[in-house]
């Protein structure tokens, strides 16, 4: 079963990749967006890509970066069984309408009339996503990553499976 955690935001200009990028030097990781698991070619947006990450200074590093620049899928396979990167999916929803169902149901749950506010006013939505077979790496790549999108865009971070909102994540990250 994959996890999802959302950030809504107003704005609606992409986060191009090298500002995610660049973002990083705040938060313990470096990391290269890529098209697909298989292909690894640099991604040219975060509309839609994997983030590959791994910890600054580690010995897996090295081999982390080579196995994507040689688009060895199943090095960079193995790195991620030994749990030294961490891979994470990043899809956005542009055009995003929030849905009225979803919006009661968060009223009826008690979520703060500010953040239902947020909600209704987003016009783009970020979902980052790990699968069934994450390791423990991805887990915390997920999470700072939504963390860091969320100050990006100054966005409203929402995880679905705590019923958790962050308003501010610049607090959190």
């Amino acid at each position: 079963m994959s996890a999802e955690l959302y950030i809504y935001t107003s704005s609606t200009t992409l986060i191009r990749p090298k500002e995610l990028t660049a973002g990083t030097e705040d938060a313990d990781w470096e990391f290269a967006l890529v098209t697909g698991e298989q292909s690894l070619f640099p991604a040219s947006s975060t509309s839609e890509c994997l983030v590959v990450g791994w910890r600054p200074g580690s010995s897996s590093g090295e081999r982390t970066r080579k196995a994507i620049s040689n688009r060895d899928a199943r090095q960079l396979d193995t790195i991620f069984r030994e749990n030294l990167a961490g891979v994470v999916a990043l899809r956005t929803e542009q055009s995003f309408t929030a849905d009225a169902e979803e919006l009661e149901k968060l009223r009826k749950a008690g979520v703060s009339p500010s953040h239902i506010e947020r909600i209704q006013a987003a016009k783009m939505r970020y979902v980052v996503g790990t699968s069934a077979s994450r390791n423990a790496l991805s887990l915390e790549l997920q999470h700072d990553v939504w963390l860091l999108i969320g100050v990006l865009t100054d966005g409203l971070c929402e995880d679905p499976q705590k019923g958790e909102f962050i308003a501010d994540p610049s607090l959190r990250s």
